[in-house]
């Protein structure tokens, strides 16, 4: 995995883990439901794993969205891109 997509998911995982253990925490009143606990456990990995891989997933689009738009000509391994204009993600010589 890319750096990106490490920085990602340390991003989304840092932002499930304020939306599930410091938002409830920023109301005046907290509501609490009978007997359960104030940050549940089941709903709590879920929210973490979602947002941990919506993070990663952002993050390694938008890295290789990035990288797709500086074709390189070092070396002959971009064969063609002095001729590439149009600034596509796939170039057919033709």
């Amino acid at each position: 995995m890319s750096a990106a997509g490490y920085g990602g998911a340390i991003l989304g995982f840092c932002g499930g883990a304020f939306l599930t253990f410091v938002a409830p925490f920023l109301y005046p009143y907290p509501i609490q439901v009978s007997t359960q606990a104030f940050v549940p456990g089941a709903p709590t990995v879920v929210v973490l794993f979602e947002l941990t891989m919506l993070g990663m997933l952002l993050s390694t689009f938008l890295g290789v969205f990035l990288d797709s738009l500086f074709p390189t000509t070092a070396d002959g391994i971009c064969e063609g891109s002095e001729r590439r204009q149009d600034r596509h993600l796939l170039y057919l010589p033709g």
